[in-house]
């Protein structure tokens, strides 16, 4: 059960080290709209995707605005929240139904002081997460559409079959008629 999480682990982890991490870890089926975190509520879980898809989204004007993805093998979290334990901004809801595992906020700091190898385990894991959503505020900030439908086309294109198009562009920084554009341009060979 808890094969993929140990893979999506930045250390393996010994099977004393394993059972203390499943004793934290809760299973949970989850279902096609569920919103698991809302704005305004403080964040307490991190979520490990297993199967299914979810999406973390903020409203801006009205409008959902994408900010990330978690797919198989994903972590995701409202991580300011849940380090600061404000009130979360985001929502994180869920695309797909599948399985998750939920480790809580309170289940981590207990094994961080059961044993130090799990202070670098969470240390790695929040940093995984601090460097990704750093390459893509630069992606938003550096990257023509073309450049960052090209850059999702390469690293997550399993996104481009299961996420819907309008908020595929909100993640992707453009509008939906943008989006389709791009998409056009890109397949297109170009010419010598």
């Amino acid at each position: 059960m808890y094969d993929a999480l140990q893979a999506a682990l930045a250390a393996p982890l010994t099977a004393s080290q394993l059972s203390q991490l499943a004793g934290q870890v809760k299973p949970r089926e989850a279902t096609k709209g569920e919103v698991l975190q809302a704005p305004a509520q403080v964040c307490r879980d991190i979520y490990f995707v297993e199967s299914g898809l979810l999406r973390q989204f903020l409203l801006k004007d009205g409008q959902e605005m994408n900010v990330a993805f978690g797919l198989p093998g994903d972590f995701i979290t409202e991580y300011h929240s849940l380090t600061t334990q404000q009130p979360a901004r985001h929502f994180i809801q869920v695309l797909e139904p599948g399985r998750l595992l939920v480790l809580p906020r309170s289940g981590l700091l207990g094994l961080y002081e059961a044993e130090p190898a799990f202070q670098a385990l969470g240390r790695a894991l929040l940093e995984k997460l601090a460097a990704t959503q750093e390459l893509r505020i630069e992606a938003l900030a550096c990257l023509t559409a073309v450049e960052r439908y090209a850059c999702l086309l390469r690293q997550r294109p399993e996104l481009l079959q299961r996420v819907p198009l309008q908020q595929l562009a909100s993640y992707l920084g453009v509008a939906r008629e943008t989006l389709s554009r791009v998409r056009r341009q890109v397949s297109q060979p170009k010419a010598r």
